[in-house]
C-alpha cells in the first residue's frame, strides 16, 4: 500500500536515489553498503514524517517484522529490515504500539544466537531516536523481570551462568545501551547517560562477573570486549551531545580503571585477542570526556599502555605460536592495529593538552624503549615516536606555528637510528 501523502515527495526523491545507483553502480564494498543503507533509512524516515499516520506506520512495522522471517538470520537483508523496523517505530507516535513491539522483540529474541542478539540491539537503538525514554523504560522493565527468573539447584545455576541465555542476554543489553547512546537525540542524552545508561551497563557487567552470588575476576574476553564497546560508544556519544563541554562524567575514573585493568590482564607472551587495542581506543575516547585528567594521570595512562604493548614478543614469534595459518594472519593484523591504536591514543592525549612540554614528556616516556637492547622494543618505540611526531605537527605546531624549542635534543635522540 502506497500512502497518498508521499506522491509528490517520491516523484522528487526516488530519481535522486536511482541516480546514486547509476553513478556508483551496485553497492559492492561494505562502505558503499553502509552509505546506501543510510540513504534508504533517511528516505524511509522522511516518508514516515510526511505521512504522519500512526495507524499506517504501525501496520508497516508489523509487515516489516513479518518480512524478517523470509531471510536467513545472518543475512544483510534481515539486518537491514531490523534497521527499517527500528526507524519505523521511532517515527510512530502510537506509544502503546511501539512499547508492545519493543517488548515482543526483547522477550522473543533467542539470545543464544549472536545474530538475533544483534537484531534486538538494532531495534532498540533505532527506536530510541524517537522514543528514548520509552525504550529505556521498556529495557528497565525487561531487566527487572529477568532478575526475578529463578533457576533451581546449584548445578542448574552454574549451567545458567556458563551456558544459559541469562549471561548472553546481559551482554546484549550492555551493547544496546551503548548503541542507544549513539542514536539518542543529542539534546536528550546527557541528563540520562549516567543513571539510565552507564549505571545499567555496569550493573549487568557486575552481574555477569558473579557465580552463585560470588564475585570473581573476569577472564572472559568476550565479556570484556562487550563492556569496552559499550563504553567506547557512550564516550563518543557524550562528546557529540549538546553542551558536552560543561558535562562532568562521574563514571570516567571508574571506567578508565576497567579499561586499564583489562589491558594489564592480557598475557604478555601472546596476542590472540583485540582486548588490548580496543581498550586503548576506549581510553582515547574517555580521555576527551570531562572532567579532564591532570598531566600526571595522563602520563601514567600512557606509561601503562606502553608497558602492555611494546614488550610483546616479536611478531614472527607470535605468529609461530599460532595453531593455524588463519590465526597467524590474525596475529599480524592485531599487532598492526594495536600500534595504530597506540598512535591514536597519543594523538588524543596531545589534543587534550596541546603543549610542547607535554609532547616532550611523552617523548621521554618512549626513551627507555628506544634505548632498549631488544630490537622489537626499539622498532615499536620508533614507530610510536613517528606517530607522535605527526600528531605534534598536526595539533601543537599547527596551533602555535612556532619551532620546537627542544628540536636539537629530539634530533639527537632519533637521528642515530636513521643510520645503517
Amino acid at each position: 500500500m502506497i500512502h497518498p501523502a508521499v506522491g509528490e515527495q517520491w516523484r522528487v526523491k526516488i530519481p535522486i536515489l536511482l541516480s546514486t545507483i547509476e553513478a556508483s553502480g551496485n553497492p559492492e564494498t561494505s562502505q558503499d553498503n553502509v552509505w546506501w543503507e543510510h540513504l534508504l533509512l533517511k528516505f524511509l524516515n522522511m516518508t514516515l514524517k510526511s505521512i504522519a499516520d500512526d495507524a499506517w506506520s504501525s501496520q508497516l512495522s508489523l509487515e516489516l517484522q513479518h518480512q524478517t522471517a523470509s531471510y536467513a538470520c545472518s543475512s544483510p537483508e534481515k539486518s537491514f529490515l531490523y534497521k527499517a523496523l527500528g526507524t519505523t517505530l521511532a517515527s510512530c507516535q502510537d506509544v502503546a504500539h511501539v512499547k508492545s513491539q519493543l517488548q515482543k522483540s526483547l522477550k522473543g529474541t533467542d539470545y543464544m544466537n549472536a545474530s538475533e542478539r544483534e537484531h534486538v540491539v538494532t531495534i532498540l537503538a533505532f527506536s530510541a531516536e524517537g522514543h528514548l525514554d520509552l525504550t529505556l523504560g521498556t529495557m528497565e522493565d525487561f531487566g527487572v523481570a529477568l532478575s526475578k527468573v529463578q533457576v533451581s539447584g546449584i548445578v542448574g545455576r552454574l549451567q545458567d551462568y556458563h551456558q544459559g541465555k541469562r549471561a548472553r542476554t546481559h551482554r546484549a543489553l550492555i551493547l544496546a545501551y551503548g548503541r542507544i547512546a549513539i542514536h539518542a537525540p543529542r539534546t536528550q542524552l546527557l541528563p540520562r547517560v549516567e543513571h539510565d545508561l552507564i549505571r545499567k551497563v555496569l550493573q549487568y557487567y557486575m552481574t555477569s562477573c558473579q557465580v552463585l552470588g560470588i564475585n570473581f575476576v573476569n577472564k572472559d574476553p568476550d565479556l570484556k570486549l562487550t563492556l569496552i564497546r559499550s563504553v567506547t560508544e557512550i564516550s563518543r556519544a557524550i562528546q557529540d551531545a549538546d553542551d558536552s563541554q560543561s558535562f562532568q562524567f562521574a563514571y570516567k575514573e571508574e571506567l578508565l580503571g576497567y579499561m586499564l585493568d583489562f589491558m594489564k590482564e592480557e598475557p604478555m607472551d601472546s596476542l590472540a585477542s583485540p582486548v588490548r587495542l580496543r581498550a586503548m581506543l576506549a581510553i582515547k575516547h574517555l580521555s576527551k570526556v570531562k572532567p579532564s585528567l591532570n598531566r600526571d594521570e595522563n602520563r601514567n595512562i600512557l606509561d601503562d599502555c606502553l608497558k602492555c604493548l611494546l614488550p610483546l614478543p616479536a611478531v614472527q614469534q607470535l605468529r609461530e605460536k599460532s595453531e593455524t595459518s588463519q590465526d597467524s594472519v590474525q596475529v599480524q593484523a592485531l599487532h598492526e592495529l594495536s600500534m595504530q591504536a597506540l598512535g591514536e591514543l597519543m594523538r588524543g592525549l596531545l589534543e587534550e593538552d596541546p603543549a610542547e612540554n607535554w609532547f616532550m614528556e611523552m617523548v621521554h616516556l618512549l626513551e627507555p624503549w628506544i634505548f632498549s637492547d631488544k630490537e622489537r622494543e626499539r622498532e615499536r618505540a620508533l614507530q610510536a615516536s613517528s606517530q607522535l611526531l605527526v600528531a605534534y605537527q598536526e595539533t601543537v605546531y599547527c596551533r602555535l606555528q612556532e619551532p620546537l624549542e627542544q628540536f636539537g635534543s629530539l634530533l639527537g635522540l632519533l637521528a642515530p637510528y636513521t643510520c645503517s
